[in-house]
């Protein structure tokens, strides 16, 4: 009994470094939230997470940035993501730790993620990914593995119970399983880091008669081991150059950043050039679509697009973008029609029935549209009452039902988001002009172009032949928004 308590106080006291990692992971989550804004919070930034230091196989081997390779076990895409490598640092490292002594524990964490990342770009020579994943799944099969091994002599610290070998299974199997079927789990990483982390127990673990001879043979395969990483590296590197996914993926990437900084013709022909190494790149065409819909060359767009979906009639992303070419056609059947396709796809998506609301709005005399619209920005707000273009299109509805003072409450809260400031201020402006506030009205309109609202042509017509704004008003509107003659270009 003494001496199970002697051991129980030696394991506990073994609890200090994989506690200390873990505590790590959640500094650099958080310094991750707080230089991000708290973007983080809302969905994963590749191009952020690269520059924080991400495993991006063009930047990895292709720039010899190979300091990746240890700093993207620090960064992580989600809290889930997070909590879930915490929680196995603190259940597991310490069995880890007592099997295997401080040393080798470090060693085979620090090679398992190296090996991981690798294998990684191996088999993704394109992918991001983040996480330290790989190390954790590394210690546990070196666990595993000296586990069996002993399994006739383990001390208690060293065994299983029960309840944590269920743990361990759940863990092991839950994530590769969900590697399998989720886009965002990196499985390769998760295997090469499994693997390497095994292969590096069984080696270091093999003991010799004479001490010095074990010591000697341990350091050897220790650096043998080590030696995995750089002849990894190199074949990595000569896969990826000359790879035309790998060529494609860099004038891809130049020509969205191009995009985002609104040099579009500059941007097309980067997207020109990546699509022909892949004529058919479904991201690509994509990316190419959204700048000819920025220049208003909508029957461009509208070709990429249906070559995306002919040959994918699922891409959420190709029906939600021709849904918005539609809209900009004038064809609001067809636009609500691949809405309607998107929401089957996804009926979770607030976006999409935000989008779905607006583009019923140009039919707003036509049969039921206009509920049905308030029916499909009410579902919005209640998937994501953070997303605050559906207040200003709720708002727009109830304009058109004659609703001003709900209106107005709604408007007043899309007023607190920068990226719905100038919607809302236009809305507010025809509530003023249709109360006789002319000067109040004029004021907010004249926020609303220098914050470069463009509204649709819809809206123009809506206060011209239904609102009645004649006058002043109507030259202001007329006058003021020349470019608001043009249809939204862009998701709501």
């Amino acid at each position: 009994m003494a001496e199970q308590k002697s051991q129980a106080r030696g394991i506990d006291k073994l609890k200090g470094l994989p506690a200390t990692m873990a505590f790590i992971l959640v500094f650099f989550y958080a310094l991750e939230l707080s230089f991000s804004g708290w973007q983080l919070f809302k969905g994963v930034d590749g191009d952020l997470l690269i520059k924080w230091g991400s495993n991006f196989g063009p930047n990895t081997l292709l720039e010899r940035e190979y300091w990746r390779l240890f700093s993207y076990g620090l960064l992580h895409s989600s809290i889930v993501h997070m909590a879930v490598n915490f929680y196995a640092l603190i259940e597991f490292g310490p069995l880890a730790l007592a099997a295997l002594g401080r040393t080798k524990f470090i060693f085979i964490y620090i090679l398992s993620g190296v090996v991981g990342g690798l294998t990684s770009i191996l088999f993704n020579p394109t992918g991001n990914s983040v996480g330290a994943s790989a190390s954790i799944y590394g210690i546990v099969a070196a666990f595993i593995v000296v586990s069996w091994l002993r399994r006739e002599k383990a001390v208690a610290g060293q065994r299983l119970r029960k309840p944590e070998l269920i743990m361990l299974l759940v863990f092991l199997l839950y994530s590769f399983l969900l590697g399998f079927t989720s886009d965002f789990m990196d499985n390769s990483a998760h295997i090469g880091g499994f693997l390497s982390g095994a292969l590096a127990a069984l080696i270091l673990t093999i003991k010799h008669r004479s001490q010095g001879l074990s010591f000697r043979f341990n350091l050897a395969a220790a650096l043998a081991l080590a030696s995995l990483a750089p002849v990894m590296a190199e074949i990595d590197t000569r896969r990826m150059e000359n790879n035309p996914k790998v060529d494609n993926y860099l004038l891809r990437s130049e020509g969205k950043r191009l995009v985002k900084e609104k040099k579009y013709l500059h941007g097309i022909d980067k997207l020109n050039e990546a699509l022909k190494i892949l004529p058919d790149d479904t991201n690509t065409l994509l990316a190419r679509s959204e700048a000819l819909l920025e220049l208003d060359l909508f029957q461009a767009a509208l070709k990429d697009l249906n070559q995306i979906l002919q040959r994918d009639k699922t891409n959420k992303g190709a029906l939600a973008r021709r849904a918005i070419v539609y809209h900009n056609l004038n064809q609001w059947e067809n636009s609500v029609a691949d809405l309607d396709q998107a929401i089957k796809l996804d009926s979770g998506q607030a976006l999409l029935y935000n989008n779905r609301a607006w583009m019923r709005l140009p039919a707003y005399k036509e049969g039921d549209n206009l509920n049905l619209a308030m029916a499909d920005a009410e579902k919005a707000i209640k998937l994501s009452p953070h997303l605050f273009t559906a207040y200003d299109t709720r708002a727009t509805i109830n304009i058109m039902k004659g609703d001003y003072e709900k209106a107005t409450k709604d408007l007043v809260e899309c007023l607190k988001q920068d990226d719905c400031r100038a919607a809302a201020n236009f809305h507010l402006a025809i509530i003023d002009f249709v109360k006789g506030n002319l000067e109040e009205g004029e004021k907010k309109l004249a926020l609303a172009n220098k914050l470069n609202y463009q509204p649709d042509q819809f809206e123009l017509n809506f206060c011209r032949q239904e609102l009645g704004l004649k006058g002043l008003s109507n030259t202001r509107l007329t006058e003021e928004n020349t470019e608001g003659e043009k249809s939204a270009k862009t998701e709501r």
